[in-house]
């Protein structure tokens, strides 16, 4: 994979078509695999206020707010995520996941399973 890359299209596709949500989504989605969670939060509230019911932008901006650990904004995001998607079991899972986490009073490790954090090999500490 090359993220790094990736993100520069995707400016260059935004420079050209400034009101693309779906580059803003995509693009949200490659800085979570680079690390940039507060630029992932921009791209996907951008995404959102062009496409306010864009799942996807729902879906990854509760990602990146889960690895900033604003546990209640991922959650209400994952909310938003299953509201215009009902049928999205990964958002379902990701949202039980950080409840568990959050009620959890030792604070012990939960993961955060979606597919494209295991198939990237991130991991993720809530606590």
């Amino acid at each position: 994979q090359d993220d790094a890359g990736a993100i520069r299209d995707f400016d260059r596709v935004l420079d050209l078509a400034p009101n693309h949500a779906q580059a803003y989504l995509y693009r949200a989605r490659a800085k979570v695999a680079v690390g940039d969670p507060e630029g992932a939060t921009s791209d996907c509230t951008r995404a959102i206020a062009l496409e306010p019911k864009m799942a996807g932008a729902y879906y990854w901006r509760a990602n990146a707010r889960a690895r900033l650990r604003d546990i209640d904004g991922a959650i209400d995001d994952y909310t938003q995520t299953v509201r215009f998607k009902p049928d999205y079991a990964e958002a379902y899972f990701d949202r039980a996941a950080l409840r568990m986490g959050r009620k959890d009073p030792t604070c012990a490790e939960a993961l955060v399973s979606s597919p494209f954090v295991v198939a990237s090999g991130l991991r993720m500490r809530l606590c």
